[in-house]
C-alpha cells in the first residue's frame, strides 16, 4: 500500500479500470503500446516462419501466409491482454495491504520504477506470473502455436512477459500522476535532441538510451535493453550511438576531403529524395554486446528492425525526414 493513502479493493479496481480506459481512449497516449505491438509482431512473425512444423514446412506459400496472418492477429490480441493484466497486477501489488508499504514518492522517477520491475519476482514467483498471464487469449495463441509450429511456447511466454511488464510500467506512471496531480516530473534536456540528461529514456520498444555527452552539434547516447529484459541486460551497456548534425555543405566538404568514414556518403547523397534544405544526422552505431544479446536465429533481421526504430526515434526528436539520417554500422 502507499503510505497515507487508503483505498478499499473496490476503489482500487475502479481506479485501475478508469485509468486503463482513459489510456485506450487517448490515441497519443497509446502510441507506445501500438509501436511495441508492431515491433514485436514483426519479430514474432519471423520466428514463427522459422519454426513451422514438418507438415506446414511442405505447404505452399499461400497456405503458410494464411497461417501466419491468423497467428499475427492473435499475437496482437494476446499481447494486449498481457499488457492489461500487467496494469492490473501493478495496482494489486501497490495497494495490497499485505505487501510492502510504499512511500508517496516511490514511483516519482524512472529509476524507482525500474527497481519495482526488477523486484517483481519478490512479489510473484516467475512460475506464478507465467500462469497469471495464461488467460484465454494467451492460451489461444499457445494452442495455435502448438498446432502449426514447433518451439513457440517459450517465445510466446517470453513476449507476453515483456508486455506484462510494459503494462506495469504504465500503471506505476499513472499511480504517480494520481498521487502527485499538481506536480510534474522535471529534468534537464539535451541541446540537440531534447532527451533527458540524468535518466534513461525510451529509444525503441526494446531499447532505452542514456545521455552521455554532447552539445548543440552532437550527442552520444549509451544504449541498453529496457527494463522488461531484467536487471542484468538493462544495466549493461549494449551499444553507443554518436549522432552528429551536418549541413549539406559540410557533408560535401567532408567528401571532398576524402575522409574514410564519409566515403559512403557519395551514395547516400545521390538519393533523389534527400532534402538538401535541411540538415543531416550522421550516426555512428557501435555495438558492444556480443551476438548472444540478440536473437541468434534472427540476428540480421532483428538488427534491421532495431535500426528502423532507432531511425524513427531520431526523426521524432528532430523532425528531420528519414532520408536525411544515415547510420554508419
Amino acid at each position: 500500500m502507499i503510505q497515507d493513502i487508503s483505498l478499499n479493493k473496490i476503489q482500487v479496481r475502479d481506479l485501475e479500470e478508469s485509468l486503463i480506459d482513459d489510456y485506450f481512449k487517448d490515441e497519443d497516449a497509446q502510441k507506445g503500446l501500438s509501436s511495441s505491438l508492431d515491433y514485436y509482431q514483426v519479430l514474432f512473425e519471423q520466428k514463427a516462419r522459422n519454426n513451422f512444423d514438418n507438415i506446414r514446412k511442405n505447404e505452399n506459400e499461400e497456405i503458410q501466409d494464411k497461417v501466419i496472418s491468423s497467428f499475427n492477429i492473435h499475437f496482437v490480441k494476446a499481447m494486449t491482454y498481457a499488457f492489461i493484466k500487467g496494469h492490473q497486477l501493478a495496482f494489486k501489488i501497490v495497494f495490497d495491504e499485505g505487501n510492502t508499504s510504499f512511500k508517496a514518492d516511490a514511483f516519482a522517477n524512472q529509476n524507482s520504477r525500474s527497481l519495482f520491475l526488477f523486484a517483481l519476482y519478490k512479489y510473484f514467483p516467475k512460475n506464478d506470473l507465467e500462469e497469471y498471464i495464461k488467460g484465454p487469449k494467451v492460451n489461444y495463441l499457445i494452442n495455435y502455436g502448438t498446432k502449426y509450429f514447433e518451439n513457440m511456447f517459450s517465445i510466446i511466454i517470453e513476449d507476453a512477459m515483456v508486455f506484462l511488464k510494459k503494462g506495469i510500467e504504465l500503471a506505476l506512471t499513472q499511480i504517480n500522476q494520481e498521487v502527485h496531480k499538481d506536480s510534474q516530473e522535471k529534468y534537464e534536456i539535451s541541446s540537440l535532441l531534447s532527451v533527458p540528461l540524468s535518466q534513461k529514456f525510451n529509444v525503441t520498444p526494446a531499447l532505452d538510451g542514456g545521455y552521455a555527452l554532447g552539445n548543440k552539434n552532437f550527442e552520444v547516447w549509451d544504449i541498453y535493453w529496457n527494463d522488461t529484459y531484467g536487471p542484468i541486460k538493462s544495466q549493461s551497456r549494449m551499444a553507443t550511438m554518436l549522432i552528429k548534425e551536418y549541413s549539406f555543405e559540410e557533408l560535401q566538404n567532408n567528401i571532398t576531403k576524402q575522409e574514410q568514414r564519409f566515403k559512403v556518403l557519395n551514395l547516400f547523397l545521390s538519393r533523389s529524395q534527400i532534402d538538401v534544405t535541411q540538415n543531416f544526422f550522421y550516426v555512428d552505431f557501435m555495438l558492444i554486446a556480443n551476438k548472444e544479446n540478440l536473437n541468434v536465429e534472427n540476428n540480421d533481421f532483428e538488427k534491421k528492425k532495431m535500426f528502423e526504430s532507432l531511425t524513427q526515434k531520431l526523426v521524432d526528436c528532430s523532425n528531420l525526414p528519414v532520408s536525411n539520417i544515415l547510420f554508419n554500422m
